[in-house]
């Protein structure tokens, strides 16, 4: 079997770091280890992950993040979809 190659670094500024950390601290410090899901009930989790609500593919660039778990809810894709649970 052929493993797969790892992804590709994600081309972060040191900016969009930050602000990706803050609204993960921000989600914590009021909802605790928590992730609303994403095409799934909310649940427990110690590894939350910032989320464009938009898509970076679809201009999401700089725009509203939501905090997500990385095991469930972060390989959701590039949907492009709005809403906790869209």
């Amino acid at each position: 079997m052929i493993p797969f190659p790892p992804p590709p670094p994600r081309n972060r500024t040191s900016a969009e770091r930050h602000r990706r950390a803050a609204a993960v601290a921000r989600h914590v410090a009021q909802f605790g280890a928590w992730c609303p899901g994403y095409g799934v009930p909310s649940h427990t989790s110690r590894d939350l992950t910032a989320d464009h609500v938009i898509a970076r593919s679809l201009g999401g660039e700089d725009g509203e993040l939501r905090v997500l778990c990385r095991a469930n809810c972060g390989s959701r894709g590039a949907s492009g979809r709005q809403g906790a649970n869209a």
